[in-house]
């Protein structure tokens, strides 16, 4: 008898199991608004935070979430920000990725919600565009103390930014940046996130001056991605403004050594080896940035860096 009870299984916790394993299947969506509500055991199996290691919001597709009746003529950002934060919710504090939509529309009420609810968070992707306030983000990060990645292409003042993320993202060690990198934003960068060891530019308009600074100043910069860059030269001072010389595309021997020569101590360093790199801006006529902002997310999405990709 005794040795028929410890062979028993607890069907209570199989039935769990396999309903997690089945909920693998299901996409945010059918988790959130399908399965989570079906009963009390669903919910509970709908909570395992195997499931919401990541948050991936990029994924929602506008087609599929109008079919659903209880969300008829909501506009498609309010139901991004229904899903998730009923994702959010559901994971009980478990989600240690989370990627924005690319068009979503970021509010500092929901980017604190967002914070709140995923303090064990280590790598976060925003989207292209936002609302976010200097105090608003600054609150925000203060709740993502295990942060060590981060995509960004537009805040308000990054400056303030990047002390913000100094200040209380310690382990933060990998960023991709997608802005016009100047010098303002790389003596900032050095400023308040001299830890940095791997930074990606990809496809963004770099001045030689940054690029310079963050070389000589990043003492723990391992790996730097500067593909499908649009290169340019020192900033000109002229009556109060500032002025770019413009530079060839591609960072090589006959273009730029001393350049090179600060690069060679980084463990890996990315360019456009080739001239005429299909993915990189024409300058030359307009035609070239019609095609970035063509392939915008694509852009936002893909890095030659495969830990910033998603």
């Amino acid at each position: 008898m005794d040795s028929k009870l410890l062979t028993t299984r607890n069907w209570s916790y199989m039935v769990k199991d396999i309903l997690v394993k089945a909920f693998l299947y299901l996409d945010i969506v059918d988790l959130v608004v399908g399965a989570s509500r079906v009963c009390r055991s669903w919910n509970l199996a709908a909570q395992d935070p195997y499931l919401w290691r990541t948050v991936d919001l990029s994924l929602l597709n506008p087609a599929r979430l109008a079919n659903l009746r209880m969300w008829v003529d909501m506009p498609f950002p309010e139901m991004c920000v229904r899903i998730m934060k009923g994702a959010l919710c559901l994971s009980c504090n478990g989600v240690t990725c989370l990627i924005f939509k690319y068009g979503m529309c970021l509010s500092d009420h929901h980017f604190i919600y967002a914070a709140e609810r995923s303090p064990n968070l280590k790598r976060l992707v925003l989207p292209y565009w936002n609302q976010l306030t200097e105090s608003g983000f600054s609150h925000a990060v203060q709740k993502w103390e295990r942060l060590e990645s981060m995509t960004i292409e537009f805040v308000c003042n990054p400056p303030s930014a990047f002390e913000a993320l100094g200040a209380h993202c310690k382990n933060l060690s990998s960023i991709k940046i997608l802005y016009p990198f100047d010098w303002g934003y790389a003596s900032a960068m050095c400023a308040f996130l001299p830890k940095l060891k791997v930074v990606s530019l990809q496809s963004s308009m770099v001045t030689k001056d940054a690029l310079v600074l963050i070389l000589d100043q990043l003492e723990h910069l391992e790996v730097l991605n500067l593909s499908h860059c649009l290169f340019v030269g020192d900033r000109v001072d002229n009556d109060g403004g500032s002025v770019y010389n413009r530079l060839d595309a591609q960072l090589n021997a006959n273009h730029d050594a001393s350049v090179l020569e600060k690069a060679s101590r980084l463990r890996v360093f990315l360019t456009c080896q080739e001239k005429g790199c299909p993915a990189c801006p024409d300058t030359s006529t307009g035609l070239g940035f019609s095609k970035w902002f063509s392939r915008a997310e694509d852009i936002w999405r893909i890095d030659q860096i495969s830990s910033l990709a998603h």
